[in-house]
């Protein structure tokens, strides 16, 4: 049940990990995991993925439950978006907190231009990278606060998605649902891509690609105020 239901690849497929669990090999479940833990191991050896992993399933279960036992039908990507935050809030708690000068802010990881977010506020600055040899990609974002304490940081790893575009607008995505996992309301987004940034701000996306994520971003801004920042 957990890989073979049409609905529930749907679910596997909408996450990060992008897993075809229609085309796995039918194996009993202690070798599958085996094989799944191999798998996800060799992609993400930090094992954030195989975390991610463990968060779906118990979502799918808790999910097959509630219709057996209750009649509530939920829809893949609502079992997918729930597990997801659940993870980030998991990866949350087990960060420790740092802390930068406002030096290092300008220097590092945190882009060039970097500056401290107004009084009160989050900033979160995301970015993505790519690799067309393993046909991946990743995102990770970082929160800082007006002080420049970095509060938190997370990554994601993509599988079959290395596509520049389509990467940014995904870490925006996941900086939006990682900034409502953690029920922080004053926040502003930093990217150093200004399409994605213009895109948003002016409410235009004619490319295809990344057309689906622009309107769950557009979904996200409408729940949430955010700033967007070059």
């Amino acid at each position: 049940m957990f890989f073979t239901c049409s609905a529930i690849a749907k679910v596997w497929f909408l996450r990060p990990l992008a897993l075809k669990v229609l085309a796995l090999p039918i194996l009993p479940f202690p070798e599958l995991w085996i094989h799944l833990y191999n798998q996800l191991h060799s992609l993400d050896t930090s094992d954030k993925a195989i975390s991610l992993f463990s968060f779906i399933i118990w979502h799918i279960w808790k999910a097959r439950n509630g219709y057996v036992f209750e009649k509530i039908l939920k829809k893949p990507q609502d079992i997918s978006l729930q597990a997801t935050q659940e993870w980030l809030e998991y990866l949350n708690f087990h960060k420790p907190t740092l802390k930068i000068s406002g030096q290092t802010a300008n220097s590092g990881s945190l882009m060039t231009r970097w500056k401290p977010p107004p009084h009160g506020f989050i900033k979160l600055n995301y970015d993505a990278a790519t690799d067309k040899t393993s046909k991946s990609g990743s995102i990770k974002v970082v929160a800082t606060d007006h002080l420049c304490n970095i509060i938190s940081r997370f990554s994601i790893f993509y599988r079959h998605i290395w596509d520049p575009r389509v990467l940014e607008f995904l870490a925006l995505r996941d900086a939006m649902l990682w900034a409502r996992s953690n029920q922080w309301e004053r926040v502003t987004l930093e990217g150093d891509v200004t399409e994605v940034t213009q895109t948003i701000n002016h409410h235009l996306s004619s490319n295809s690609q990344v057309w689906g994520i622009y309107l769950y971003i557009q979904h996200l801004q409408d729940l949430s105020k955010y700033l967007y920042t070059d």
